[in-house]
Order: C-alpha cells, then structure tokens, then sequence
C-alpha cells in the first residue's frame, strides 16, 4: 500500500510540474525530471516472495536510487522476481538484500540478470550486497566473483558469509 501511495504521488508531482513548465522553459524541466527519491529502507519486513515481487512491480520506473530489502526472507523465487524486474528501476544505484534466505540458484538469475542489462546500458546498479546469506555456497559465490568482473558499473559487491568463509 505504501509503495502505491508514494508511486501514485510521484505520478501526481510529475504531471503538476509538467503543466507548470508547459510554454515554460525547457531547462527548468530537465532540472525537475533529473530529481531522484534518495533510498526507501524496506529492510526487517518478513515480506518474502510474493512481498518482493510486490515491491518491484510498484516501483516500477520510480526514481529509487537505493532499496533495501534486506532481513525479509527472500528465498530463490523472490531473487528471481526482483531480477526479473531489475531493468524496470532504471534509477536503482544500491540494491541491498542482505540476510536473506536466498541460495545459488536466485543469485545466479540476479547476476544474469544484472549481465544482461550491461549489455543494453539497463543495469544502473553501483552497489549490492548480499552479504550474510548463508544459503549462498562457493558456488553462489563464484557467480558474485564473476559478476564483480564483468560489470563494470559495479563498484561495491558485499556477499561474503561465514558459512562460505569456512567453505573456502
């Protein structure tokens, strides 16, 4: 509901500056456009899956730099979800999804993911971590190394554990 709310009023400031600018100066109305929302902190929700997906359809083209997701027991499908609809936040610099229940197989589709939209100048992401995700294995961890070398947008990649320490 939350989410609606604040997309429906980003809607709302949008078309109320466009016809505020209308016969108006054009620089003024780049100036406005380039406007972001700073980070919406999500974190300690217990949204899961389905709340994931919830999250990423809403957000859709909203202009979230930073989401935090993290503690809400995201499992596989719901990585899958928010990778699905990664290209869709177009603004997102810091994704952060740590602690969550997540293993190799929804990581590997959010590096896929992630791949693919350097290939289409999509994947705006800086910054993601998935640290203190004990289901990732040195696997998992394998595709984060792989992701951290080809993209090269990214310049922070947090995902080590204490589970995949002791695995090497």
């Amino acid at each position: 509901h939350f989410i609606q709310k604040m997309h429906h009023r980003q809607q709302q400031s949008a078309n109320k500056r466009k016809s505020e600018n209308e016969g108006g100066d054009d620089k003024e109305e780049e100036e406005e456009e380039g406007m972001l929302f700073a980070r919406l902190d999500l974190g300690q929700n217990a949204l899961g899956d389905n709340g994931a997906l919830q999250v990423v359809k809403n957000l859709a083209d909203a202009r979230i730099t930073s989401l935090d997701l993290s503690e809400n027991r995201i499992q596989d499908q719901g990585f899958e979800h928010i990778a699905t609809h990664l290209a869709n936040l177009k603004c997102l610099r810091r994704l952060s999804l740590k602690a969550n229940l997540a293993g190799d197989k929804g990581v590997g589709v959010l590096c896929q993911a992630m791949l693919s939209g350097v290939k289409t100048s999509s994947s705006t992401i800086t910054d993601l971590d998935v640290s203190e995700s004990h289901n990732i294995s040195q696997k998992g961890g394998l595709m984060l190394a792989h992701l951290a070398q080809r993209h090269p947008n990214l310049s922070r990649l947090l995902f080590l554990s204490d589970d995949l320490d002791e695995a090497g």
